[in-house]
Parts: C-alpha cells; structure tokens; sequence
C-alpha cells in the first residue's frame, strides 16, 4: 500500500471485518477513538475513495438512535418481555426520521488488501440494520482500551472464519476472547416480532452465552 495510504487501513478492517457500512460521522467517530488518525478522516477517507478501496452513495434512511441496548442477558437471567422489546424496537424505527445520508463501504478491492468481507450491495433495510450493528460497535469501542486478545468480528466474517461457533442462528456481531471463545453476542434488532424475539433468545440462551439486543 502506498505510504500516504498507512494510516487508513484502520478504516477498511473496521468495514470488512467489524461492520458493513458506515455514515460519515460513524467514521469520524471511529477515528477520534482510534489513536493512529493524527489529521483528518475526512482527508483519509478522501485517499481511500480515489484509490478505489471506499464507495460511497447518497440513500435516504431512517436509523435507529442507538445508546445503549435495550436488553442484556447473562447465564441464569430470565428471558426478556418479548412484546415490549418488540414494540420498543418498532418505535424506535417508526419515529426516527428519513435522511439523505451519504454511506460509505470498502471495495472488493480493499478485501485483497485487508481480508474480511465487503458489504457492498445491501438492500437499503439492511442498510439501516448495519447501520445500527456499526454503532454498538463504536460503543463497544469507546468501552475501551480491551485487551489484545479480545475482538470484534462481524456476522460475515463469523460465517466465514468461524462457521463452527453457532449452528442455530448466527448473530450480527460476536465478541470473542479467542477464536474459539466467543464471550458476548451481539444482536441488532430490526421488526422483529415477540415470536422472533422468543426464538433468538431460544437460541443464544441454549448457547450459554450472554447476549446483547441493540
């Protein structure tokens, strides 16, 4: 990679690995909590477009606002009021606004520099879906420093690299200690019904393993 390139890579692993796609101010934000950015995202994200390892496009979307999740389950918890999740998660769509936002997601071509997956070519329902996946992993970032050895890994890396970890239902994001030892899921709700809600703690409480909806 050319030497004025360096600095970006951080950019592309987060939208081949961690996430799909990113707004112009999920990118910021993941620089100010990423220390190698010493100049500008804007003028980096600059760089990647003209090399060919972003695209952008201009969609209108609604998006979720995204602060914390709206249930966390651990090992002997109960299971969540599936019908007030529901409704809080269709509420929570229905009153966001629609925006022209502009979207930005690395290239097939940044994937034979960085590995992972690109996200190119999502339905906009999705897009509003992954949108929501990148931020809680901008909160998951901002939780930091974590430890080396534990990291994020989006849903498409999970079905590539780790097809063994969840034969039921993958989730759209898992936090592993190891790469056998996933130790959060990480779940974005979309309109999902109670029943779907029932059925995804089903599965990841049979898992063991503690679980976040977003």
């Amino acid at each position: 990679m050319a030497r004025n390139l360096g600095d970006c890579v951080p950019l592309l692993v987060m939208l081949t690995r961690a996430t799909r796609v990113a707004t112009e101010q999920q990118l910021e934000t993941f620089a100010e909590l990423y220390p190698v950015f010493q100049g500008s995202c804007t003028a980096a994200t600059r760089r990647l477009l003209l090399a060919g390892l972003l695209t952008c496009h201009d969609l209108t979307i609604r998006m979720r606002e995204i602060h914390a999740p709206l249930f966390t389950w651990r090992v002997g918890d109960s299971g969540p009021d599936c019908a007030t999740l529901a409704a809080d998660l269709a509420r929570g769509l229905t009153e966001a606004p629609w925006r022209r936002t502009r979207l930005f997601w690395a290239t097939r071509k940044a994937v034979s520099l960085v590995g992972g997956i690109s996200g190119v070519n999502r339905q906009p329902l999705q897009v509003q879906h992954d949108l929501c996946t990148t931020q809680a992993y901008l909160k998951f970032l901002g939780q930091g420093p974590h430890p080396p050895d534990l990291f994020w890994v989006g849903e498409d890396v999970l079905r590539f690299e780790f097809p063994h970890l969840f034969k039921k239902k993958r989730p759209d994001a898992t936090i592993l200690q190891s790469p056998d030892c996933p130790i959060r899921i990480i779940e974005t709700g979309g309109t999902y019904s109670a029943d779907d809600l029932r059925h995804i703690h089903r599965c990841y409480a049979r898992e063991r393993i503690p679980y976040e909806l977003w």
